[in-house]
């Protein structure tokens, strides 16, 4: 009975470890499994990164190459302009042989006759679609062509560019090849230490130029003679080079298997080919293949390696704690070290146009304080995105006033939009709140980027604005949709819209400038705040981009509260059809007796035979119009985006705030919006009484800072130590102190506490504020912890630093 006992014990021990066995092989090889498909995943990535640099790379050169070459001729056909005669022309053209990369130039009068230094007979291509295209005024580049010279035969892209006579019309046409072979150097780039090679190919795959030899001239054609590994096919690879998308392919090419990289050149359909052997890159898996050993010899003891990985895990979370808190120090460190001279930067800036200067001095003034608010603006990208990364950034929710919010907004948007044709409107939701709860700043956050990425992309026709919301289980979701006439996205661009430091038209971000990072940062602040954003695009067309974020409404007020009697009418003049179509339907919406007129003369003989109550136009037809009437009426001045309602002598209704003016227009008192937002100095009330401290170790800043506020007429004195400081306070009674806090021996902070421990009350009693190139939320919240008053970061904002003044003098002279 006992031995029953033992052999069934040793058989439930044997399954046991039989079982434990099993598990630990299938896992094992579950493991192995993943490895290799991580490995082939790993080694596949690691190659499409290295040949996507190298065919941007080459595309960037050639593209270089085909535009140095395309500006060059344009200036030669700007100077055959003033060439008189057809022969003298042939003859300049002479010259223009020597320059690199052109192998043939000739000129054609508008019968069509080619004429060139480069042959004795003339030529006729009046019917040639490039000379046609040309004498319509349109320079023309086309497909590769091959021409027969008098010495050789050349293959290249021709050039025809119209040259205009005294009066602006097409004379004749400039003519001239770029050799194919000019591109050479460019396809030339190789990777893999010189063992990748490619090839450039048209819309059909015929080969253009290569750097290695092919079995075919037709790339098409060697697709279709090879085997592709999974997950890749001869159809896809052609249907995306067709469709001008990069990609990367994998396949067995007479027994070696190549990974080639497709990266469209986005010129004449053309495509770069960069290919390289699997194997050229097998050596820089050497990270790999050491885990995999590691993996095979863990096998054994399968549980001391988990334990070594949860170690692992374990090491590798708190190292990237700590590189992401070093990062997010240097980032800081970064700001401040930035921010110390661009306070000088925009200080000097400033006083500059306070000064008479004249308008091209005022212009270039002008630029130095955009450049730097463009700069700090990058700064301040690359920080919140910093905190993103690392999971520190905090929402600081409370109530705010959505009308201050769309109004600092519109200021924004038109001072970026500036002098272009571009126009700018507001459309808001008649059921909107006047209050709500959330982070203001975060939400305006997201308008500026979503308005900005407008701007920059719309060169004419209009942006709107869209406010809407709607109420679900008690919480307030704030809609905002910006709608462009701009260029458009892409449909293969939409994925990358949101990433990080991406920008998906580089050529027009490279003249507009950004980070790249306002889309992927205004994303993160919307998931934040349990939102999201969409976006709608047809490329040439324009864009529509809509977040919708969660808030809290405070109160019943709405924003706009419009009481109109019925029996008054409103007659408006608006010559712009998208202002016209806003003005109904807000019009409609709150019910206001209306009449609108896109036409002016209509407009007038209407007002002035109808019975209107109120008259809406811009100042000049408002004029004109209540000249034309001979009874009492109410005139409002209807001001554009680029207009100043300062100085206008009539009520004013703003028109990207048109709802808001709408409230006015019943009530005796002014109310109207400045356009810009900008702080003028006659705005500024001086205090002489008023006497400041300012400390700062940095001479230039205190020079800058006391010079900002000389029209203050405030009696300023100045320290350059925490030491000087407190002795200054201990001599002379201050109404305001601006305290620097990065300072030697005795810093900003251990300076304020000295001061708040004098023996005298008044004295440890003064309104101190931190003046600071340390931006970061830590930094504020140290700073009001430790005791200060209030915070003006650096570079100094003059709008900010009136508040300051207004609110701390008046406070501690009550």
């Amino acid at each position: 009975m006992k031995r029953l006992r033992e052999s069934i014990h040793n058989k439930k021990l044997i399954c046991f470890l039989g079982a434990a066995i099993v598990l630990l092989a299938v896992s094992f090889f579950i493991m192995l499994a993943a490895y290799f498909k991580k490995f082939d995943r790993t080694l596949a990535k690691e190659n499409e990164n290295r040949l996507s640099e190298t065919a941007q790379q080459t595309a960037s050169h050639a593209l270089t190459i085909i535009k140095d070459t395309g500006v060059s001729l344009r200036m030669t056909a700007d100077a055959l302009s003033f060439i008189p005669s057809s022969s003298k022309k042939i003859s300049y053209l002479q010259s223009t042989l020597k320059k690199p990369g052109v192998a043939f130039i000739g000129y054609a009068g508008r019968d069509g006759i080619l004429r060139s230094p480069n042959m004795h007979k003339t030529e006729d291509i009046s019917k040639e679609d490039y000379f046609l295209s040309a004498c319509g005024g349109k320079t023309e580049v086309t497909n590769v062509q091959r021409k027969i010279l008098e010495d050789k035969a050349v293959s290249g892209i021709i050039f025809s560019m119209p040259v205009y006579d005294g009066s602006g019309h097409a004379e004749g046409v400039l003519i001239a090849m770029m050799d194919i072979k000019n591109l050479q150097d460019a396809l030339n780039m190789t990777s893999f230490s010189g063992n990748g090679y490619a090839y450039l190919i048209d819309m059909d795959g015929e080969l253009i130029l290569r750097t290695k030899s092919m079995d075919y001239n037709n790339y098409f054609t060697v697709l279709e003679n090879v085997s592709f590994s999974d997950g890749y096919s001869f159809q896809k690879t052609k249907s995306d080079i067709n469709a001008h998308k990069k990609g990367m392919t994998l396949y067995d090419h007479l027994g070696t298997e190549q990974y080639a990289y497709y990266q469209p050149l986005g010129f004449n359909g053309w495509t770069i080919i960069s290919i390289v052997a699997k194997d050229t890159v097998s050596a820089n898996t050497a990270a790999l293949t050491k885990e995999l050993s590691i993996l095979v010899t863990a096998c054994a003891g399968v549980f001391v390696f988990l334990l070594t990985c949860v170690a692992v895990s374990f090491i590798s979370s708190k190292n990237q704690r700590r590189i992401a808190e070093m990062k997010s120090a240097f980032l800081a460190n970064m700001s401040h070290e930035i921010r110390t001279p661009m306070n000088a930067v925009t200080g000097v800036s400033e006083l500059l146009l306070r000064e008479d200067l004249s308008a091209k001095q005022r212009e270039y003034v002008n630029t130095i304080a955009h450049s730097s608010n463009s700069l700090l603006s990058v700064i301040n990208d690359i920080l919140d995105f910093s905190k993103i990364e690392s999971g520190k950034f905090t929402l600081i929710e409370e109530e705010y006033s959505l009308r201050s919010l769309i109004t600092d907004i519109t200021a924004l948007t038109v001072l970026k939009i500036g002098a272009k044709p571009v126009c700018f409107y507001i459309d808001l939701d008649e059921k909107l709140p006047a209050f709500l709860y959330g982070d203001m700043t975060r939400v305006k956050q997201i308008m500026v980027n979503l308005l900005g990425n407008a701007v920059k992309f719309t060169e004419q026709g209009h942006i709107c604005l869209r406010l809407s919301g709607r109420i679900e289980n008690g919480d307030f979701w704030l809609v905002m949709t910006v709608e462009d006439t701009g260029i458009g996205i892409r449909k293969q661009d939409m994925d990358r819209l949101f990433h990080s430091f991406e920008q998906v038209d580089t050529h027009h971000s490279h003249s507009t400038g950004g980070t790249g990072l306002g889309l992927a940062i205004s994303r993160n602040l919307a998931e934040m705040m349990e939102g999201s954003i969409d976006v709608e695009s047809v490329y040439g067309e324009g864009s529509s981009f809509t977040a919708a974020v969660r808030q809290r409404p405070q109160g019943e007020d709405k924003l706009v509260h419009i009481t109109w009697p019925r029996e008054q009418v409103l007659a408006v003049y608006e010559p712009n059809r998208d202002l016209c179509a806003l003005y109904q339907k807000s019009l409609e919406e709150y019910k206001v007796s209306h009449w609108i007129e896109s036409d002016q003369k209509k407009f007038i003989d209407a007002v002035s035979r109808g019975s209107y109550d109120f008259i809406l136009a811009d100042e000049k037809t408002l004029s004109m119009a209540e000249s034309a009437i001979d009874r009492p009426v109410k005139g409002i001045v209807l001001l554009r985006q680029e207009e100043d309602a300062y100085g206008v002598q009539e009520p004013a209704v703003y028109s990207p705030l048109f709802c808001f003016g709408l409230e006015s227009l019943m009530s005796s008192e002014k109310k109207v919006f400045r356009t810009a937002g900008q702080f003028d100095i006659s705005m500024i009330r001086p205090v002489p009484e008023a006497k400041i401290l300012l400390v700062d170790d940095n001479q230039i800043n205190l020079g800058v800072a006391e010079a900002l506020m000389a029209p203050y007429q405030m009696q300023i004195d100045c320290a350059d130590s925490g030491k000087q400081a407190v002795q200054a306070v201990t001599e002379v009674d201050y109404d305001l102190i601006f305290l620097d806090h990065m300072m030697p021996e005795m810093d900003g902070v251990e300076t304020l506490k000295v001061i708040r421990s004098l023996p005298n009350k008044k004295k440890r009693a003064v309104p101190v504020i931190a003046l600071t190139a340390n931006v970061t939320k830590e930094a504020q919240e140290l700073f009001k912890k430790e005791g200060f008053d209030g915070f003006m970061p650096k570079p100094i904002d003059i709008r900010l630093l009136d508040q300051i003044l207004m609110r701390y003098l008046r406070m501690h002279n009550r």
